[in-house]
């Protein structure tokens, strides 16, 4: 399979979609994540977030040097399906 990220020293484009337990997940225009949390409740314990659904946005890296750009975060309105 291919990879979705590009090398290092190149930018990335992603996009997070959450709507409420709902996670999608797109990584120059590939999607990696597409996700439902309530199929995951059994990692509760240990990853407290699977419950979430509003709270703070953090950006996070680790051990290397990361830089952001053109962040932008928009409010979608809930959408519901009838299934």
């Amino acid at each position: 399979s291919s990879r979705a990220s590009k090398k290092a020293n190149e930018w990335q484009k992603m996009i997070i979609i959450c709507n409420g337990p709902k996670v999608t997940v797109v990584l120059n225009d590939i999607e990696i994540i597409n996700a439902n949390l309530i199929d995951h409740l059994e990692k509760a314990r240990t990853n407290p977030g699977i419950k979430r659904r509003k709270g703070y946005i953090g950006l996070q890296n680790h051990s290397t040097k990361i830089e952001y750009r053109n962040i932008r975060l928009q409010e979608l309105e809930l959408v519901t399906s009838d299934n």
